[in-house]
């Protein structure tokens, strides 16, 4: 169907001036409508499923047989649907809907959103006109008890939805989409997802920044932080002065290379900054983790060393990255080399082999 607009400054303004598009897949509602005063964005959903959208309803009785018995059953159910062939038009509809408190669900392999449950039905009742505002009101008027929608959880001005399904995504790191202003965002369908904030100092210094306060000291401490690795490397070098051997060609092994202790996590974690630094100065590096089994690092898969005493004496240095609790400290004193404590855990304990950050 071609709808034939005879005013050309009419049709300038639908197509040029508002954006909505020239043909079914391109249609499009002007943006400044998702941010509508209620009454508007409700006007608009209601001209939207009038134009578009269905109302499906069934009051009555419906005889069924299951395990060779006839039974008979009173329903009253009802569906209202939109469609559209748009992309663009069909988030932006999912969009005014959640912006209502209606949380419609998708039909499998087609573009089209539906609306179950009293509580969306009788909202949308006095939008709509004609037959379909007739089925509605037919349908709200032989309700006999409240029919919740169980898959959707209201809280308060927002909704959530239980997942099907979840599943880990393959790889060691997960990569945050870096944009300007670090800030949560709605993706297609309503679904929310959270540009990951600047971490440690440098989160401070970004929030200090936004309340338009400066934070020289702050962004100091990021920088001192970001230097970390190349001092601990340091370290290990004066540890391995003290046996007589150099980096170059040394056996170092890392212990705990998780961002922090008792997790798995090894995004961020600083430990692989110093692995990094000390395989650039000619060292041969492992680590040991009993949390992270397999490691990707610098284009090949490691696996988690034992710490046995034999294991312990093959390493020209030890060097403590994450404080894990599980880890053997009196039996790594006992039989390492040399040590370098980036994390303190070894206070108290006195010998010339530990090196202290």
């Amino acid at each position: 169907m071609q709808i034939k607009v005879s005013s050309n400054l009419f049709a300038r303004l639908l197509r040029d001036g508002l954006g909505c598009g020239r043909r079914s897949d391109t249609m499009r509602m002007p943006p400044f409508f998702l941010g509508a005063p209620v009454a508007l964005r409700r006007a608009l959903l209601g001209a939207l499923i009038d134009g578009d959208g269905s109302v499906d309803a069934f009051s009555g009785s419906r005889t069924y047989v299951k395990r060779g018995r006839t039974w008979t059953r009173r329903m009253n159910t009802a569906c209202v649907s939109y469609f559209t062939s748009s992309p663009v038009l069909l988030q932006q509809a999912t969009m005014l809907m959640h912006s209502l408190g209606m949380v419609p669900s998708v039909k499998k392999g087609k573009p089209e959103l539906r609306l179950y449950g009293d509580e969306a039905l009788r909202q949308l009742a006095p939008l709509l006109r004609g037959r379909k505002a007739e089925r509605l009101a037919h349908y709200l008027a032989r309700r006999a008890k409240r029919m919740p929608v169980k898959k959707v959880r209201r809280h308060g001005s927002y909704a959530t939805v239980v997942p099907r399904a979840s599943r880990k995504p393959g790889g060691d790191y997960v990569y945050s989409i870096e944009v300007a202003g670090t800030h949560t965002y709605v993706t297609s369908y309503g679904l929310v997802s959270h540009n990951c904030i600047p971490i440690d100092p440098f989160y401070l210094s970004w929030k200090a920044r936004a309340s338009g306060f400066e934070a020289r000291f702050i962004e100091l401490a990021g920088h001192v932080n970001a230097h970390m690795p190349d001092h601990v490397c340091d370290l290990v070098a004066e540890s391995l002065n003290r046996g007589g051997r150099a980096v170059r060609g040394s056996r170092v092994l890392v212990l705990g290379v998780a961002y922090k202790a008792g997790i798995d996590d090894t995004r961020e974690s600083p430990s692989l900054d110093i692995m990094t630094t000390l395989e650039r100065r000619g060292a041969k590096v492992e680590y040991s983790d009993p949390f992270v089994a397999k490691l990707a690092f610098a284009g090949r898969s490691l696996t988690s060393v034992p710490l046995t005493p034999a294991r312990l004496r093959r390493f020209d240095c030890v060097v403590i990255a994450t404080a894990h609790r599980t880890f053997p400290y009196p039996q790594i004193v006992r039989h390492a080399r040399g040590i370098v404590d980036t994390r303190n855990v070894l206070k108290g304990r006195r010998s010339r082999k530990i090196v202290r950050l």
